[in-house]
């Protein structure tokens, strides 16, 4: 997954860009595909990490109730909540029509 974003996306219409980011709906759609694709990637990464820690503290620590690497997505949190997140704004140019209804549809409510 390429977590860069794609500056070269032209839309046609009087749609662009900068519109269908603004959109909180979209919005929604590109952090989750963010989230989950992030997620797939770097989730045993995470787990690993964790256990590591635990082993080296003996149980102590801050993980100190999860002995066995559990509730691995306490670090998740932590790690997600503090990276630079990169749409793949690809997702948009391959279902434009798609994205472009959303936009309508909130401008006819």
């Amino acid at each position: 997954m390429n977590y860069d974003s794609d500056s070269d996306i032209n839309i046609d219409n009087s749609y662009n860009i900068e519109n269908l980011l603004k959109n909180d709906t979209i919005n929604d759609i590109l952090e989750n595909n963010f989230k989950m694709n992030f997620t797939i990637d770097c989730r045993a990464r995470i787990e690993n990490m964790k256990q590591k820690y635990i082993n080296l503290y003996l149980g102590g620590g801050i993980f100190k109730n999860d002995e066995y690497n559990v509730n691995w997505e306490r670090l998740f949190d932590i790690i997600y909540n503090s990276i630079n997140k990169k749409y793949d704004l690809g997702i948009i140019y391959n279902d434009l029509e798609f994205f472009i209804n959303i936009l309508e549809n909130k401008r006819l409510k």
